[in-house]
């Protein structure tokens, strides 16, 4: 989708990649209004249009970076669109509450002139079925978001003190062995059929000399 709103061609790609060239083809059915030429923006006289636009917030000491797979403004709007190729959609309320969800919708009305209220993000799943979930932006959900981050961020800072300072470890997160998706998968796939339990496993780990860069 970046090359094409380079203007780069593509038609290789997709007649290569079976899955590839049909989901673009379902996606260019069901929203034509996103395949404007790389030019469009211009046409439209939009002051924005961008693929992988990239936008830097300060929280602090800290820098929140986000990239919008496609980005649209017009004077009134901003839209952020996103490309998944899940194999199943995610329920659209866990979807609301992801991190990039609302942290993509921050950091543009934070960075931006919009209100939040003029503020949306489209995810477009294109893997299989062609389906879409919008979410529209709004003052409350911005206040909400905030108050997370200033909370999260400070504990950041407390672990961090801690760590640097007194040398104790990060803590986990309730049930996140069992909770988090990554760690479940890596253990099923590295530990299971490894002979080692799962805590000389973590042993090896801890054994690893440190690499100086």
């Amino acid at each position: 989708m970046q090359q094409r709103e380079l203007g780069l061609p593509i038609a290789g790609l997709l007649t290569a990649d079976e899955e590839l060239g049909g989901a673009v083809a379902g996606l260019l059915a069901a929203a034509p209004e996103l395949f404007h030429p790389a030019d469009g923006a211009l046409a439209q006289g939009l002051p924005l249009r961008e693929a992988e636009h990239s936008r830097t917030l300060a929280v602090g000491h800290y820098l929140l970076t986000v990239i919008y797979d496609l980005a649209i403004a017009s004077e009134e709007r901003g839209l952020i669109i996103d490309w998944k190729t899940y194999q199943q959609k995610p329920k659209r309320e866990n979807l609301g509450q992801d991190w990039q969800t609302r942290l993509y919708l921050y950091v543009w009305a934070e960075t931006s002139d919009y209100l939040p209220e003029q503020l949306e993000m489209i995810y477009w799943f294109v893997r299989g079925k062609i389906e879409r979930e919008q979410f529209v932006y709004n003052s409350s959900q911005h206040q909400k978001t905030r108050q997370d981050l200033q909370k999260l961020l400070g504990n950041l800072d407390f672990w961090l003190e801690d760590y640097l300072e007194r040398n104790i470890p990060f803590p986990h997160g309730p049930n996140c062995e069992t909770d988090c998706p990554h760690e479940s998968t890596y253990l099923a796939r590295h530990v299971s059929s490894n002979p080692q339990s799962k805590a000389d496993w973590l042993t090896c780990l801890s054994e690893i000399a440190e690499i100086t860069l």
